[in-house]
C-alpha cells in the first residue's frame, strides 16, 4: 500500500538510526523538467538546502541520475556529496574515489554507434528532436517536437538500435518525453544498492527520492531496507511513500533541517 509521506513517519522513522543516507534523483525531482537537457537549473534553494544537509555531520547526501558525471556535476554543483552517474555506471565519492560498474569500454563502442546512427537517421526531422550521447546509454528526447515527428523518431530509434546490439545486453527505457537505450542490468538501482549496504553498516536510514520510472529500480532496491519517496501519486510505484510535487520536495528537505539531530 503506497502512503503519502507526512512529518510524524519521516521523524518516527529517523529515531531508530543514528544518521542518514539521503538520495536524490535530479530532473523532476530536485530540479525542474527542461525542454532541452542542457538548460536545466537547479534552483538556489534547493541547491542551499542539499548543501546544508551534506555539511551535516550525520547525514550523508547522494545524487543519482540519468545524467553523465561531467553534465551532473555541472549543473549540480556541490560539495561534500556522492554523485552517481550515468544510471549508476559511475559514481564519486565526495570528490575523490570513483566507482565503476559494467564494460566501460563495450558500452561506449556500442552507444557510440548507435548515436551517430540516430543523429543522422532523425535530422530530418527537425530540432524539435534531440539525441543526446551521454555517453554510456543514448538518449532521444521529444518534448519539443510535433506529435507526428516524435512518433516516427521512437519508431526510427526502435528499429535502428536492435540490429547494433547483437548480444542483446542494452534495453529501452522511457522517462518523460524521452526514450533511452541503456545497458540492461546497469541502472540506479546498482548505485541505491552499494549506498544501502554503507548506510547499515554505519546505523544509517537510506530514503531515495525520485520522479520518474528511470527511479523505479532504485525504489525496489530500498524496498523494507530504507524509505522510496516517489514524487508525484501513483499506485504501481515500487516507492511505499509518496508527496504531490516539487514543492513538497524542498518541504521535505527543509523538514530534514529541523528533525535530524547529532546524537
Amino acid at each position: 500500500m503506497r502512503q503519502e509521506l507526512n512529518r510524524k513517519i519521516l521523524a518516527d522513522k529517523l529515531k531508530g538510526s543514528n544518521r542518514l543516507q539521503l538520495m536524490i534523483d535530479f530532473d523532476g525531482t530536485l530540479a525542474p523538467l527542461s525542454s532541452k537537457p542542457n538548460t536545466a537549473k537547479l534552483p538556489q534553494a534547493n541547491r542551499h538546502l542539499v548543501q546544508l544537509l551534506a555539511e551535516h555531520p550525520d547525514i550523508e547526501v547522494a545524487i543519482i541520475s540519468g545524467r553523465s558525471m561531467e553534465d551532473l556535476r555541472r549543473l549540480c554543483p556541490l560539495e561534500g556529496v556522492i554523485y552517481a552517474a550515468d544510471h549508476g555506471i559511475r559514481m564519486q565519492l565526495f570528490n575523490q574515489r570513483c566507482i565503476w560498474f559494467g564494460n566501460i569500454w563495450k558500452i561506449q563502442e556500442t552507444v557510440t554507434n548507435i548515436y551517430k546512427r540516430l543523429r543522422a537517421e532523425v535530422k530530418h526531422l527537425g530540432d524539435g528532436v534531440l539525441v543526446e550521447n551521454k555517453p554510456y546509454s543514448v538518449a532521444m528526447h521529444y518534448r519539443m517536437a510535433s506529435r507526428a515527428a516524435a512518433t516516427e523518431a521512437k519508431e526510427l530509434f526502435r528499429k535502428l538500435a536492435p540490429p547494433l546490439n547483437p548480444e542483446n545486453d542494452f534495453h529501452f527505457i522511457t522517462g518523460s518525453e524521452v526514450l533511452e537505450f541503456r545497458p540492461k542490468d546497469l541502472h540506479k538501482g546498482i548505485p541505491v544498492r552499494y549506498l544501502i549496504d554503507v548506510a547499515r553498516a554505519r546505523d544509517a536510514l537510506p530514503i531515495f527520492i525520485g520522479d520518474d520510472t528511470t527511479d523505479e529500480d532504485g525504489f525496489e532496491a530500498i524496498q523494507h531496507q530504507g524509505m522510496g519517496i516517489k514524487v508525484g501519486h501513483s499506485q504501481t510505484t515500487h516507492a511505499t511513500y509518496w508527496i504531490k510535487d516539487q514543492t513538497e520536495v524542498k518541504q521535505l528537505l527543509e523538514w530534514l533541517q529541523t528533525i535530524v539531530t547529532v546524537k
